[in-house]
């Protein structure tokens, strides 16, 4: 396999290096940052090798106030306003903005394709954000103290980057990460580049003037931790910049004054919750009640660029939980008071949820998927501020049934679901994917068009994951060769053999020059040592090619037929059976004497359920909408991974 910085294209390189120490950060953000984050950084699949940093004295060394001068003339004002149905009686209304605020002006446009945007928490949230951002050829800076979790950040960025962008039809940007406080608020400079050659460029360098635009705190949802590290940045950050919080249930209006620490800038504050991108790309946008108006116009259209959907909650309101979360807050609390109670256990509630609202997943399979722990915090919250909200003996069922067991969710494998149960959910919705919506209304809503439906037989096609049953015929052995007949093989499947699965397509080069197709329909044959036999007793003919030390491409010399390619790997018994090399009759059926139904078995074997590789090489108004190419089933690969 190529490594995982291989798979990314040129442009999308994501640099990374071994941080620098980091100033004095408070406790709280040591102990509740890194705690969260080594969860997260446990899962990840391979290392990532850091280069050794080279980074300019001055940029490791703290100023001496972490926060800068007041602005003179700067006053709060306390206003009564009419209450709406978002207003919270705990927190003022937004009144008149302080007369400093008209000092920030937006950053011009020329110089959003050097500043980055600023990602503080590298955790499942942050490092999806950082990706959005990342879109559209601009940099951005991904900050946490944790280096493992930098290390699990750059994972996924390197897996999903090039995916996203290609399906936007945009160009990555650069994604740096450092753990030096410094160096991510004060400079667009990677950790590793040299240090400053002229006099202008330390100048520039101390100016902050390539600091970010925007920054996005992702940190769990603890109220003094989140006002920590932002008092903490605000200090660092240039006075045009953003300063944003990803809080599902804090609003920025709490974090300007807690406990010591008080933000010296509240009108660059404001909140924008994401939730889970880049499958949800709807943002809410909310005022610290001090926000300068001119931010919601600027910040709302960069976030269109990157392909956002911004909804901004009305000036003047404040929301606790914003829009959707006073909602799922809702919905969360009597889904745990039906549990704890045991009226129901959470695959029935979630299967009456799908059902009724034809959603893909249900609240307790959402719950597990943002994590238990969180799940209880922000219920934790909610009831502190309105204790008539009720739901306080669910969230103790929860605490003593599941998070004092260490069962979180999806981080730690069990929660309402034990790993196993998520697992063979995940399956019966991909399954699930592929049935056609037979409704009189409202198909073509949900995304289903005539001309992009599926072949009736498959949209009916249901699996069992412990039986295997499929409702078409499926070949116990089948037969093949060469054009010229030269080669003859024979496959036979074993009772276990996966069609769905192993029925692929690739868009990759090197299958494309080699077929002279503008895609590869194959069939994975496992194990390829018992399965696939060449019943010639003699093959002269049978020929290999690579165009990679990883596989072989084998063709016969005679007729130029490719048959398969197969993995030089010895622990890959497998091989990629070219499926117009099968003989026509198992693929087509027709009246034969070989025992193939009338219809053949070409459901099974071309049915087109499993990976669909190299999709980035997808023609547009050509491969790129054709449901065999896994449109409407299957999975997408942008990339393949190992070439022949």
């Amino acid at each position: 396999m190529l490594s995982s910085l291989q798979l990314v294209p040129p442009a999308a390189v994501i640099h990374s290096a071994v941080r620098a120490a980091a100033p004095p950060l408070t406790l709280a953000l040591t102990r509740a940052l890194t705690s969260t984050t080594r969860r997260i950084a446990s899962q990840a699949p391979r290392a990532i090798h850091n280069s050794t940093p080279r980074l300019h004295p001055r940029l490791a060394i703290p100023p001496t106030s972490h926060h800068p001068p007041k602005i003179p003339g700067y006053r709060r004002l306390e206003t009564t306003n009419t209450l709406s149905p978002f207003f919270s009686s705990n927190q003022p209304p937004l009144g008149d903005l302080p007369s400093s605020t008209s000092s920030w002006r937006p950053p011009p446009p020329s110089s959003l394709d050097e500043r980055p945007v600023l990602i503080i928490g590298a955790g499942s949230i942050g490092r999806r954000v950082a990706l959005i951002w990342a879109s559209n050829s601009r940099p951005v800076t991904l900050y946490d103290v944790s280096d493992d979790a930098l290390k699990s950040a750059t994972e996924y960025l390197t897996d999903n980057l090039g995916e996203y962008c290609a399906a936007r039809g945009t160009h990555p940007g650069h994604v740096y990460t450092t753990s030096n406080i410094r160096v991510a608020t004060t400079t667009g400079r990677h950790e590793s580049a040299p240090p400053p050659s002229c006099p202008a460029e330390e100048a520039e360098l101390e100016s902050g003037s390539k600091g970010p635009w925007l920054a996005i705190e992702c940190l769990p949802e603890n109220l003094s931790l989140k006002v920590d590290v932002l008092s903490l940045a605000e200090g660092y950050l240039p006075l045009d910049c953003i300063i944003c919080s990803n809080s599902s249930s804090l609003m920025t209006s709490e974090m300007i004054k807690y406990g010591d620490n008080e933000l010296q800038y509240p009108e660059r504050l404001l909140n924008t919750h994401y939730f889970i991108p880049p499958r949800n790309r709807m943002v809410e946008v909310m005022s610290s009640s001090k926000t300068n108006p001119k931010i919601f116009p600027f910040l709302t259209d960069q976030m269109e660029n990157v392909g956002l959907r911004p909804m901004v909650v009305p000036p003047g309101v404040q929301s606790p939980g914003f829009i959707f979360n006073r909602i799922w807050a809702a919905c969360k609390r009597e889904t745990l008071e039906v549990l704890s109670e045991g009226v129901a256990r959470p695959e029935d509630v979630d299967a009456l949820f799908r059902d009724f609202f034809h959603a893909e997943k249900g609240p307790c399979e959402r719950m597990d998927e943002v994590g238990l722990d969180t799940v209880y915090k922000v219920g934790k919250h909610n009831l502190e501020r309105s204790r008539d909200l009720g739901g306080g003996e669910a969230l103790k069922w929860l605490k003593k049934t599941y998070l004092d067991r260490g069962m979180k969710g999806e981080r730690t494998g069990d929660g309402l679901y034990t790993r196993e149960e998520r697992a063979e959910l995940k399956m019966k919705h991909r399954l699930e994917k592929w049935k056609e919506v037979e409704e009189t209304q409202g198909a073509s809503q949900r995304g289903f068009t005539n001309h992009h439906h599926i072949p009736k037989k498959l949209n009916k096609c249901i699996m069992s994951s412990e039986s295997k049953t499929f409702p078409f015929p499926i070949p116990t052995s089948i037969t093949g060769g060469c054009l010229c007949g030269s080669v003859r093989y024979r496959v036979t499947f074993p009772p276990d053999h996966d069609f769905l699965r192993f029925s692929q397509t690739c868009q990759c080069t090197q299958c494309r020059k080699q077929t002279g197709s503008l895609f590869f329909a194959e069939h994975v044959i496992a194990p390829a040592s018992t399965a696939f036999t060449l019943t010639n007793k003699e093959n002269p003919t049978l020929k290999h090619y690579s165009t990679s030390p990883k596989a072989y491409r084998w063709f016969c010399s005679n007729c130029g037929s490719f048959l398969y390619w197969q993995p030089l790997d010895n622990e890959k018994d497998y091989i990629c059976l070219a499926v117009g090399s099968i003989d026509q009759v198992y693929l087509v059926g027709g009246e034969n004497d070989e025992g193939v139904p009338k219809e053949g078995y070409g459901l099974a074997l071309v049915g087109g359920g499993g990976e669909h590789l190299f999709c980035q090489n997808e023609i547009k108004g050509v491969t790129d909408d054709i449901p065999l190419l896994g449109r409407k089933r299957g999975t997408r690969v942008m990339d393949g991974g190992e070439s022949a």
